[in-house]
């Protein structure tokens, strides 16, 4: 489903065992606040800004993760080891990461 799609990781020595994909927009600042709390709990993640890329790619990527997690998208949008999302800064569902 990620094909083509170039991720920036972050803590790459992170303390996640788990995968963390978040997908975000450059000038949201729910995805800021969502990276920062990532960053700062020492979590190793991978992220892309949706609003940088291709407009086809983009909507077919954001097609492609309302079906497989049967839930609308929405920014920031982290998915979980490709299992679980969570759609938006939810501070309690962070922390369970930690």
């Amino acid at each position: 489903m990620y094909e083509g799609i170039e991720f920036e990781t972050v803590n790459e020595d992170g303390k996640c065992e788990c995968d963390l994909v978040m997908f975000a927009l450059s000038t949201c600042a729910h995805c800021r606040r969502a990276k920062t709390f990532l960053q700062e709990s020492g979590l190793k993640y991978r992220f892309v800004y949706l609003d940088l890329i291709d407009y086809s790619r983009k909507q077919k990527l954001k097609k492609d993760l309302q079906i497989k997690h049967e839930t609308r998208v929405a920014f920031p949008f982290l998915v979980i080891d490709d299992e679980k999302s969570v759609v938006g800064f939810i501070k309690p569902e962070y922390e369970k990461l930690v």
